[in-house]
């Protein structure tokens, strides 16, 4: 995983330019419509409980296309039952660039790089290897299945540098 365990506390609310430029990004499924589940927190029914969904949920069919949202390079690929991330089925992680021209900082540190994840595919693309380049619109997999889930979505989420969720930082006795 991208954590870092160089974690600070927020003193102010962080800055963040839009890493989404429309001209170079693009969705990560045809209907981006289509959310079963946005961002934040939710009732989880599978667990009768509250928790905090840090990704968008996408539905569609099995083998529904999904597309990297930007130019980028590989930095993970996990096959289901392998790999860290407990429940996410086959998974991509696109590690990527903000421009220069986009000046972005969280927790008073400039921000270089963020990373787009794609949970629960049914396939990975072939030739996806970490270090491989990635460009925006290039199929990463598609909808699928794998993991800890009860319905065929990807769950799309982005991370900014290596920072990681609110509830690593809680665990870890740095809760703001």
């Amino acid at each position: 995983d991208v954590c870092s365990s160089d974690l600070t506390l927020v003193t102010r609310p962080p800055t963040v330019a839009s890493l989404f430029d429309p001209a170079t990004s693009s969705s990560p499924v045809p209907t981006p419509a289509q959310i079963s589940s946005p961002f934040g927190p939710r009732w989880k029914h599978s667990k009768q409980e509250y928790d905090m969904h840090r990704g968008i949920d996408f539905y569609d069919d099995v083998g529904a296309a999904i597309t990297a949202v930007a130019a980028g390079t590989v930095f993970q690929v996990h096959t289901e039952g392998g790999g860290s991330f407990s429940g996410g089925g086959n998974t991509v992680v696109v590690e990527l660039a903000v421009s220069s021209a986009s000046t972005a900082t969280f927790h008073d540190r400039t921000v270089k790089k963020w990373f787009s994840y794609y949970l629960h595919l049914d396939t990975i693309a072939s030739g996806l290897a970490v270090g491989a380049p990635v460009t925006s619109g290039q199929d990463v997999g598609t909808m699928g299945q794998t993991g800890t889930t009860t319905f065929t979505h990807l769950h799309f989420e982005t991370r900014l540098e290596g920072y990681c969720s609110h509830e690593y930082q809680f665990a870890n006795g740095r809760d703001p």
